[in-house]
């Protein structure tokens, strides 16, 4: 439990927000503890002093400062340390998400990273253009093309936008389609425990380093069953946890995967049982990745969703995400 000897340090406050069904709603907030008393004041990432009434405060914790942020050997030197979720360029949060989802097969081409993983997701199978190529555009779509037919894969871009709006039209004029695209979000981890309460009355999230085969027969990327090669991709990212949630049998009803690096958390993967749903799995999924990130001094989350998908967008806009960019993927012709 906190007292007066952690004012001016960065803490975890778990605090009563209310009741549900007879049941304490709890929510948290992260930040630096600014006064100790009566009444808490702690000062959150975004600059918000919260005051909460020491008498509702249900736990709370000193936790560590977050660790120097270092660059991952497979990245150019010139990489940008990336800041606040409001802030960070698209080609650092790019950057983080390339070491949160991993192609199985990497090749730098100046800045632009080529990634293949035998087709299994976009991410894992498309060239990230992160800063100068190193040769003029059009030979380095000539290397991206190459480079991909011998991989045995059709070649494909995944194109940040609007940074990247002038390859997109590149590619597009050489005859390229424009495949399909996502929304990439970002929330803090402070925002998301203050807005997304405890879910009274489900089971815990557990989450374990290795997918086990219940987590791996509820995951269906884009509704179809798992290549051979997913548990590799899966694998991939330098600190990643599968989550997911049991029922009274035993049988796994919801997951997502996370993956943890330079102070953000990637939240990936997320599916519920049909016939578990609108019951807040998802939700119930959400925090549990908040929660984590906080003990693993991460002050940031992104997600990748597709613009379609309106369920998805309500449950994270009401946790706090905003649209930091979009990307497309763009297809060469056959």
């Amino acid at each position: 439990m906190l007292s007066g000897n952690d004012v001016g340090h960065r803490v975890v406050v778990r605090r009563v927000a209310g009741e549900r069904d007879g049941r304490p709603v709890y929510s948290d907030i992260l930040g630096e503890l600014r006064e100790w008393g009566d009444e808490l004041v702690v000062r959150t990432a975004d600059g918000r002093d919260v005051t909460v009434p020491r008498a509702l405060v249900a736990a709370g914790k000193r936790i560590p400062i977050p660790p120097d942020r270092r660059k991952a050997p497979q990245l150019p030197p010139e990489r940008a340390v990336p800041g606040p979720h409001r802030s960070i360029r698209t080609a650092e949060l790019e950057r983080v998400a390339a070491r949160g989802w991993c192609g199985l097969n990497t090749e730098w081409l100046g800045g632009w990273l080529l990634r293949s993983a035998g087709g299994f997701t976009g991410r894992a199978n498309s060239a990230l253009p992160l800063g100068d190529p190193g040769v003029p555009v059009a030979e380095a779509i000539g290397r991206v093309e190459r480079w991909y037919r011998g991989q045995g894969l059709s070649p494909l871009v995944q194109v940040p936008l609007p940074a990247e709006s002038a390859l997109r039209d590149e590619l597009l004029a050489r005859g390229w389609e424009d495949a399909w695209g996502a929304l990439v979000k970002t929330a803090g981890c402070a925002e998301i425990l203050d807005a997304v309460p405890v879910m009274a009355g489900l089971p815990e999230v557990v989450l374990a380093a290795e997918p086990d085969a219940g987590w791996l027969g509820r995951y269906h990327y884009r509704g179809g069953e798992l290549p051979a090669n997913a548990l590799a991709v899966l694998r991939t990212g330098e600190h990643r946890r599968f989550a997911s949630v049991l029922d009274e049998h035993g049988d796994t009803i919801a997951v997502a995967r996370v993956a943890l690096n330079d102070g953000w958390i990637g939240l990936t993967a997320v599916e519920v049982a049909p016939a578990h749903r609108r019951r807040g799995l998802a939700t119930h999924l959400l925090r549990a990745a908040a929660e984590y990130a906080v003990q693993h001094a991460a002050d940031s989350a992104y997600l990748q969703v597709e613009d379609s998908n309106d369920a998805a967008q309500a449950l994270y806009g009401r946790a706090g995400f905003t649209v930091h960019h979009t990307y497309r993927y763009l297809r060469a012709p056959a």
